[in-house]
């Protein structure tokens, strides 16, 4: 079994690929306003939740949409709220992204952004002094907890028939990996991490690199009994590393000796972006979190798939997952 300590190590990084987005009418194109705007009870896609209706407006209003040709204001001729039901995968993590505008001339602006009835967040800015359109991305990570989502928008300025404006949604799938550390393959995604630009994965899971239950010793933390994702193979044990710190090992291994205590930085876990030239552990500031053992990393694409393995010797030991996301980045 070996252990590399991290010293130091910053693997540059950050994130983003043409995937479908899952929502219908996401700049909101259909129907075709024909002027100016108009007020609809339903759209394609979208539904009123409350209000008078959704109002759907084109460039010609005065100010333009930032995909295609038309938008939406929510506060129409009073505060409405638009939902949309997803057909998601429960556990299925998520990229919800929005543009937001205040409307022009207009102080109070806030929109409510929903993910199944839970607020993710309120859009606000002042128009005041604007004559066009300042738009804003906003980019959230959400996570399915059934086959339907409904994602909604609400208008939570006040009634005076003018509020902001929202345009380009959209909702895209994670890509979902699987590590092994019993396994010497590295796993691959299916998508190309385009040359340039950046993309942000997330891995979380627990595992052992020990044969045997971890008897603490002086330096480690407690072991956890059983890794969160446990290996198709093996009998299940306890476990003292995720993919960023060793946080347990035996009282009688040589980590006793280090004169740091637990936890200690782990680079087993290592990324590839150029098709297994070169491996590197993917470095995070983030803090240790015994509870969630959640870490997120921003990685630069090369044109090639995004590739992780545990460099680990012997894997027969080993007994336990890592579960990774792969999503476009930013922010």
């Amino acid at each position: 079994m070996r252990i590399a300590l991290l010293s130091a190590l910053l693997l540059t990084a950050t994130a983003a690929h043409a995937q479908e987005s899952i929502v219908v009418n996401g700049s909101f194109e259909e129907p075709q306003v024909g002027a100016a705007y108009n007020i609809y009870p339903t759209i394609t896609g979208w539904r009123t939740v409350s209000g008078p209706g959704v109002e759907v407006q084109s460039n010609s209003v005065g100010w333009s949409a930032v995909a295609g040709i038309q938008m939406v204001e929510l506060d129409s001729t009073a505060p409405s709220s638009i939902a949309q039901a997803l057909t998601t995968r429960s556990g299925g993590v998520y990229e919800l992204s929005v543009s937001f505008s205040p409307r022009p001339t207009v102080a109070d602006n806030r929109i409510g952004v929903y993910w199944n009835g839970q607020q993710v967040a309120v859009l606000d800015a002042s128009g005041v002094g604007s004559s066009n359109a300042n738009w804003q991305r906003f980019t959230y990570r959400v996570t399915a907890t059934g086959t339907t989502t409904e994602l909604s928008f609400a208008d939570l300025s006040g009634a005076d028939a003018l509020g902001g404006l929202i345009d380009d949604v959209k909702v895209i799938p994670a890509e979902e990996l699987w590590l092994d550390s019993q396994s010497a393959a590295p796993v691959s995604s299916k998508r190309v991490l385009e040359k340039g630009k950046t993309y942000r994965i997330t891995m979380q899971g627990t595992y052992t690199v020990w044969g045997g239950n971890i008897n603490a010793g002086t330096r480690s933390l407690p072991p956890e009994a059983a890794p969160m994702f446990p290996s198709p193979k093996g009998a299940t044990r306890n476990v003292g590393a995720d993919a960023e710190f060793i946080f347990a090992w035996s009282k009688d291994h040589v980590l006793e000796k280090n004169p740091a205590p637990a936890p200690l930085r782990n680079t087993i876990i290592q990324v590839s972006l150029d098709g297994g030239k070169t491996w590197k552990h993917p470095a995070t500031p983030d803090a240790f979190s015994a509870k969630e053992h959640k870490y997120t990393y921003e990685l630069m694409g090369d044109g090639k798939a995004l590739q992780v393995r545990i460099n680990d010797k012997p894997l027969s030991d080993n007994f336990g997952r890592l579960q990774i996301f792969l999503l476009p980045g930013g922010a």
